[in-house]
């Protein structure tokens, strides 16, 4: 009975107007491959890729990571001693001393989108390809869950190293640029992959030269985020503020080497978006 009245209620369903926005902002998503045929690009400055790695590592350690502190180590030097572990120190044990152990509370999943588009093949595609290198090196190291997506329309969204993979391949992430950019269609796709992960922090970094090709898909991936509770920060090569429209000031910033990733990660954790 409760079976078919659930039935005819779906049948007699009809969306109200929230629902038919929400479900135009779901629309339009780009489809997902591991595959691409055009590889082989030389990144831009690879020496400096692992010291951007570290780099990475450092800036994003204290805005991911809560250190919470407890008394329940011991060890055989310190100030405060235990009398619980002094009755064992006849039988050799010298580990006495009450130490605080340092635990780090993570949770949290990172997306990289990277644009490869046309445009991109003006020098920008070696930077935005060793930008993402670098910062999944960086998230691997603080053992941040972490997605690397590039996209175009070509190869619509091509995932190089997906959330349950640890190992990163390098060379897949030497992307070849082609044909236009379909930003909102590829965000759209990925944060739809990134709210499916349980971590309670969440943020997408797009890696993009310019405008979007269909600007009004972006503000509708802009409001999905939103509604997902997921953060979006906007890295540009070579590109100027103006070409992104709807993204607060404060979530963009331009990487035009990998070596200054770092100043600008710096300036997206003080925005307090995580």
């Amino acid at each position: 009975m409760i079976a078919e009245e659930l039935r005819q209620e779906a049948e007699n369903f009809s969306p109200s107007e929230d629902d038919s926005e929400l479900r135009d902002i779901f629309s339009n998503t780009l489809p997902v491959t591991t595959k691409w045929k055009l590889m082989g690009l030389p990144f831009n400055n690879p020496e400096l890729i692992p010291s951007a790695g570290k780099a990475v590592y450092r800036t994003l350690h204290r805005a991911l990571i809560d250190d919470t502190e407890e008394l329940n180590g011991f060890r055989n030097r310190g100030r405060k001693l235990s009398s619980k572990k002094l009755v064992g120190s006849v039988l050799g044990d010298d580990r006495i001393f009450k130490t605080p152990v340092i635990e780090n509370e993570l949770s949290a999943a990172i997306s990289i989108l990277i644009d490869a588009s046309g445009s991109m093949a003006r020098g920008y595609q070696e930077i935005a390809n060793a930008v993402a290198l670098a910062m999944s090196k960086g998230l691997q190291s603080l053992q941040v869950k972490n997605e690397i997506g590039f996209y175009s329309s070509e190869m619509c969204l091509y995932i190089a190293k997906p959330f349950n993979q640890q190992y990163i391949d390098e060379k897949r992430f030497q992307v070849c640029s082609d044909l236009y950019t379909p930003s909102g269609e590829a965000m759209k796709s990925a944060l739809m992959r990134l709210n499916r992960q349980s971590e309670d922090k969440k943020c997408l970094f797009l890696v993009t030269d310019g405008k979007p090709s269909c600007p009004g898909s972006f503000i509708e991936a802009l409001e999905l985020a939103k509604i997902l509770g997921i953060s979006i920060a906007v890295l540009g090569v070579g590109m100027t503020r103006d070409n992104i429209e709807g993204l607060d000031d404060k979530y963009f910033t331009n990487v035009e080497c990998v070596s200054n990733l770092k100043t600008a990660l710096s300036k997206i954790v003080k925005s307090n978006i995580f």
